[in-house]
């Protein structure tokens, strides 16, 4: 079996550390988990440190070509470590943990290394409590960037569905980030007019399922009456997205065959429910699927109580107020 990239890396940083302290770094090491996922937020965050926005490399090319980096055993099991923190137990707060997990579904791993960036050189690291924190005066500071991200991500995703379109932007910001030079503007700066300009057809369209489960959890965060609390809670449990008009369709409330297929996968048809209302809801007659919304926390679930029944001018009305949402946060209004 070959050996991987965290293999080689483990072998040089033992290598190079006092005989008294290896049975210490082995501890360290094992109580780390994936990684091969800690050294690549690694690279990303050495390269900004260096100013680096040029096409990344391969992890094991980047830190071979880095002559000494991994003789400093001390300074990169404390990143490691920081990393591994992070990712595991920190929360922020809960429109940070919110925005966190809605990323979490998106279908590629480049937003992750602006946020890991930032909090690596702006946190406070406990290395003997193995805590972390961001001072307060930087949550804000990192949920501008988070919210950019999002912004970002969600835009090129959707228009360009392809991970080279967010690539080479992601280089700038982490460097920009690193070096305190104005970060939000190299976002801002490589979102087109015409990118705006593209969202609105296609959140109007069946979305991308790449897209889908992101974005209907997105239009739900930003619905202005919902608790941000108890949205935060519902994302760090188990949820679906929940079809309003039923995959299995029976013949009710004006629907016809072409309707039910033209919007069944259309944002006003969307909602995210928690997993066991959803099972209840699935398939069933609106009226019945009420019963199961009104036992959700999600404010997009509990606007749905006070209609009698779900026409397709319903659904066009839902998906109206949602769309408006995203594109006002996209800063993409007409």
């Amino acid at each position: 079996m070959s050996l991987s990239d965290a293999d080689i890396f483990k072998a040089k940083l033992y290598h190079n550390i006092p005989q008294e302290d290896q049975a210490a770094f082995i501890e360290d090491w094992n109580a780390l988990e994936d990684h091969d996922w800690l050294f690549r937020v690694l690279m990303h965050i050495l390269r900004a440190k260096t100013d680096e926005a040029g096409k990344e490399i391969g992890l094991r090319s980047y830190f071979s070509a880095q002559k000494g980096i991994l003789g400093d055993y001390a300074a990169i099991m404390r990143s490691l470590k920081i990393i591994h923190t992070i990712s595991v137990n920190w929360y922020g707060n809960d429109e940070i943990n919110a925005l966190w997990r809605i990323m979490e579904t998106y279908p590629n791993y480049y937003w992750y290394f602006p946020l890991f960036v930032f909090l690596h050189k702006h946190g406070t690291f406990d290395e003997e409590g193995g805590g972390f924190s961001l001072p307060e005066k930087r949550l804000h500071q990192f949920l501008e960037l988070q919210n950019a991200t999002v912004r970002y991500f969600f835009i090129k995703g959707l228009v360009y569905n392809a991970v080279n379109a967010v690539k080479d932007t992601v280089y700038r910001v982490c460097a920009d980030i690193e070096q305190e030079r104005d970060y939000l503007a190299s976002y801002e700066a490589n979102i087109s007019r015409n990118d705006r300009t593209a969202l609105d057809p296609i959140l109007h369209g069946d979305l991308r399922r790449r897209y889908q489960r992101g974005v209907v959890l997105l239009s739900a965060y930003l619905n202005p009456n919902q608790d941000r609390e108890t949205f935060s809670q519902f994302m760090d449990g188990k949820y679906d997205i929940e079809h309003i008009l039923p995959k299995k369709w029976n013949n009710y409330d004006g629907w016809t065959d072409a309707l039910w297929r033209d919007q069944l996968n259309n944002l006003g048809n969307l909602i995210p429910l928690g997993r066991a209302l959803n099972i209840a809801a699935k398939n069933e007659f609106f009226v019945r699927k009420k019963e199961e919304y009104a036992k959700s926390a999600i404010q997009d679930a509990q606007d749905l109580l006070a209609l009698p029944e779900w026409t397709p001018d319903a659904l066009i009305d839902s998906q109206e107020e949602k769309i408006a949402r995203l594109l006002k946060y996209f800063r993409a209004e007409p």
